[in-house]
């Protein structure tokens, strides 16, 4: 008995020394959501920019953690505030065509993250294709074109004009309001003249664009030097910029951006993103689904009033990853 009673006493002396070393595991405080990093990006994008005369789609990521507070919307002349936290679409209408303008976006949360982009919209399409030639036999000049294709529910009419003084002092001498019309006779000539053509292409809403400038028996042929460059320095954007030797605002007539996102096409057979009709631009930020990380390539066709054109080499340009 007094063996047994010795033997549980060095049981119990052993578990109390057990116990008395037990290391507790390490418990890891739970670091609660205030201390995970939500990285929030805006990606202001316009969604079809250019694609439309008067209206363009704004899109932005919804902020989707707590203390929400708004989205404003802002440029020049005009705040919108939003306080729907899901909202991520705004649709800008009442735009006039070839506007070019700076959006910015605020979103206001624990604290104030800031995006913009440069929105745009087209001008109205024009006739293209335009020719003048004036009949050998009675000096009568023959007009003819592609139709425009701008939207058939806009179209009002052509108004066609004509100059006998190098291409000045245009007056008016016909009118067509059958979009799909594509020739004209001027018949009010006198014989041997040099006669030059135009015709306007007008909206319903009082919007115009002209066509390039033909003479009736004279080619102008010119060409020039166009040079473009890209910057890669910014997420969701690539800005473009460019200069010339077409000297004199009233001898330009446009520059159209191409581009595309293989190396092997030439942009001018894939996606035309902008027109411009505005001598003095010279630089443009494309936005236009435009992606993080993603290579783009573009090219610039330079035409003057009388439709020469000029080209300008193919240049790459990248967002941000």
């Amino acid at each position: 008995m007094k063996n047994i009673k010795i033997f549980k006493y060095l049981i119990l002396l052993i578990l109390i020394y057990s116990c008395d070393n037990v290391t507790s595991p390490e418990i890891k405080e739970d670091p609660g959501d205030s201390d995970l990093q939500y990285e929030y990006l805006i990606n202001l994008n316009g969604l079809n920019t250019g694609n439309y005369f008067n209206l363009c789609t704004l899109t932005w990521n919804q902020y989707i953690n707590e203390n929400f507070q708004s989205y404003t919307l802002r440029n020049n002349s005009e705040v919108i505030v939003i306080n729907e936290q899901n909202q991520d679409t705004i649709l800008i209408r009442e735009l006039m065509p070839e506007t070019f303008e700076k959006i910015y976006i605020d979103v206001l949360a624990e604290s104030i993250q800031t995006d913009s982009i440069e929105i745009y919209t087209r001008p109205i399409k024009p006739i293209t294709n335009f020719d003048a030639a004036a009949n050998a036999e009675n000096w009568y000049s023959t007009l003819t074109w592609a139709p425009s294709e701008e939207i058939n529910t806009q179209f009002e009419k052509y108004n066609i004009y004509r100059s006998d003084l190098n291409a000045n002092n245009f007056i008016l001498i016909g009118e067509i309001n059958n979009q799909t019309d594509s020739s004209y006779v001027d018949t009010v000539t006198t014989w041997g003249y040099d006669y030059y053509y135009k015709v306007d292409t007008h909206t319903i809403e009082g919007y115009s664009r002209r066509s390039v400038i033909q003479s009736n028996i004279i080619d102008s042929i010119k060409a020039y030097t166009i040079n473009l460059n890209t910057t890669n320095n910014q997420h969701n954007k690539v800005n473009i910029s460019w200069t010339h030797d077409l000297l004199g605002e009233q001898n330009f007539y446009a520059i159209e951006i191409w581009r595309t996102n293989s190396q092997t096409e030439d942009p001018l057979n894939n996606y035309l993103l902008a027109t411009i009709t505005d001598y003095n631009k010279n630089i443009l930020e494309d936005s236009y689904l435009i992606g993080n990380g993603i290579s783009w390539f573009y090219k610039l066709k330079l035409i003057d009033k009388f439709g020469n054109v000029s080209y300008s080499s193919i240049e790459s340009g990248n967002s941000l990853p």
